[in-house]
């Protein structure tokens, strides 16, 4: 007998058969219900078996060049309407350039009918991404799950793949259940047959056959031109249950660990603070997120006071901190490196979905940095394999320190060679670039800013800051600015001209400086009030946070800095302070 939920998904989807076929993309009433109760943890479909670790690698040739496609099923997955769902990773390559990168959600219910859940798809140009108009999740906007592989399919069956009213709305139809298919791969018999197609499109219908012996489709044929897809090679992951390695383990139990949720205080609503203080949006510009542990297995994890992710930092951390001010967005340079880069990229692509919109993503690669043979950034080479990890997730580079590091990296000119390699690849991926400029660096970068008018360049840092009789001289940052609409300065030195989140500075001390804010608020805005106010398009709030000690983003911490940056900006002409605060920022990264 056939479960409620079964029976009710085959009444919701022949109900919608009629509209379907007929071009009609309404589909009114066809809701299935979904109870996560009802799924299992794997998906061992024998026409659709998910096994992490398989890869199906296809081949086909358009008119276009040669095609070819990966499918992976990675150890990943999602939770769509409640539901744990596998996530399958699908890319395509034209003639050896990417140009689609998507990731699927799949799960199966306990009668073994395998669900699709939406996806996350990227159309790629140049390696940039230029189209996501065909993602779409299950629970979201009406968009409604569908069934990609029944249970148990007979001759006749249709079935609703997906919905989601005008972008995916892909329908099946059993034609087959014992098909003999021979390719250069090698011949499968007892292959279902289907029959797909799109109300969407007019001419999309394809057969495509599913082999017991791959567990996934083995063909696909267009029926209007013929073109073919054939699976060309397979590679076996472990069995869905079998035991991970203790590396796997050990990365997994990092990951999870860095997102394990914390008590966080109510937020502090800005309203309520006193009259004078500037009440509205904020965007921190400046924000470093702590790396994992280096190392594996059986290695000490004490991080001592380095704020180090799935140790003594988490996510949520992070964001309790802005909750609790009342910061809307921030821009966060995410540290990957080797020999973890896939581990630190994960954390940047789960954060996207457990924080959807909160960070600008900024990818901070440096090469051993500590060393007196290394580097502040990896080479032109290494950044364009990083990126092409998760194609179109960065959207920034950096922040990337020039100045000489005390006993390691030498200091790195904005025009040296390794750097001037990196903007082509900064240009073609559209990515905004954050600097910490060194002593003596300001014509080199200038050169740089006229040389690449394309790209968008943010700096701070106080090595072009000479203080001369007490005060801050900003002439040289002036200059930067007056010269180049293509670059933003990040005023994080509001601490009453001294800047506090250092290690050697305790959290206690960091309090206790701001018990008054008088003093302090004179110096900074003597020496920044008209600086910002001279260059109101250019000039980015920023904290420079999170990289010294985890206690740089207690929420006591947080909420008095971010009273006292308040405090500050309402004494700014009003003209200023919402640019300021966040207008500028948004600006950048809306285009």
């Amino acid at each position: 007998m056939r479960s409620p939920l079964l029976l009710v998904v085959v009444i919701l989807i022949g109900g919608c058969l009629g509209a379907a076929e007929t071009g009609d993309s309404k589909t009114a009433g066809y809701a299935p219900l979904i109870e996560p109760s009802d799924f299992v943890s794997d998906i061992t479909n024998r026409y659709f078996t998910a096994v992490p670790g398989n890869n199906f690698v296809y081949e086909s040739d358009t008119e276009d060049g040669l095609e070819r496609i990966e499918v992976y099923v990675t150890n990943e997955t999602r939770v769509v309407m409640g539901v744990t769902a596998r996530v399958v990773w699908d890319r395509v390559w034209l003639d050896g350039e990417l140009i689609e990168d998507t990731k699927d959600w799949y799960a199966q219910d306990a009668e073994g009918n395998v669900w699709y859940f939406g996806e996350d798809s990227k159309e790629l140009e140049d390696g940039s991404v230029v189209n996501t108009e065909g993602s779409w999740e299950a629970g979201v906007d009406d968009a409604q799950p569908g069934i990609i592989m029944k249970a148990d399919p007979r001759v006749g069956d249709s079935y609703r793949q997906e919905y989601y009213a005008g972008v995916a709305e892909d329908m099946g139809e059993v034609l087959a259940l014992d098909e003999t298919v021979t390719m250069r791969s090698g011949t499968f018999a007892g292959c279902l047959k289907t029959r797909d197609w799109t109300p969407l499109e007019t001419g999309s219908d394809t057969h495509k056959y599913y082999c017991p012996d791959a567990g996934w489709v083995v063909l696909e044929v267009a029926l209007e031109d013929g073109q073919r897809t054939e699976l060309v090679d397979i590679t076996e992951g472990a069995s869905a249950t079998e035991e991970l390695s203790s590396e796997q383990l050990y990365w997994n139990e990092r990951i999870d660990a860095a997102f394990e949720p914390v008590d966080c205080p109510a937020p502090r609503d800005p309203n309520g603070l006193p009259d004078g203080y500037y009440k509205g949006p904020m965007f921190d510009t400046h924000m470093h997120i702590a790396s994992l542990p280096d190392g594996g297995p059986g290695d000490e994890l004490d991080a001592g006071d380095v704020p180090t992710l799935g140790v003594n930092m988490g996510m949520d951390t992070i964001v309790c901190a802005l909750d609790v001010e009342g910061t809307e967005k921030a821009i966060g340079f995410f540290p990957v490196w080797e020999p973890i880069i896939e581990q630190q990229v994960e954390v940047v692509r789960k954060t996207t979905e457990e924080y959807p919109d909160r960070f600008i993503l900024f990818i901070m690669p440096p090469d051993d940095d500590g060393s007196p043979d290394g580097y502040p950034t990896v080479d032109a080479e290494t950044l364009e394999e990083m990126l092409d990890v998760e194609p179109g997730l960065f959207e920034g580079y950096g922040e990337i320190g020039l100045y000489a590091r005390q006993g390691g990296a030498a200091a790195l000119p904005p025009d040296s060679q390794r750097l001037m390699e990196i903007y082509p690849v900064v240009r073609e991926h559209g990515l905004v670039v954050y600097f910490h400029l060194g002593e003596g660096q300001q014509e080199a970068y200038e050169n740089v800013l006229s040389a690449n008018p394309d790209i968008t360049f943010i700096f701070h840092g106080d090595q072009l800051i000479p203080y001369e009789n007490g005060v801050q001289n900003l002439e040289h940052i002036e200059e930067i600015l007056d010269n180049h609409p293509n670059v933003y300065y990040g005023v994080d030195e509001l601490y009453g001209d001294e800047f506090l989140m250092r290690p050697e500075v305790s959290k206690e001390e960091f309090l206790a400086h701001f018990a008054d804010y008088e003093p302090l608020l004179e110096k900074d805005l003597g020496t920044w009030k008209g600086f910002t106010e001279r260059h109101p398009n250019q000039v980015l709030w920023d904290t420079d946070r999170g990289w010294s000690s985890p206690w740089s983003l207690d929420p006591e911490v947080a909420l008095t800095l971010n009273n006292y940056t308040r405090a500050f900006i309402g004494r700014l002409n009003p003209a200023v302070q919402e640019k300021y605060a966040y207008e500028n920022a948004q600006r950048i990264f809306k285009g």
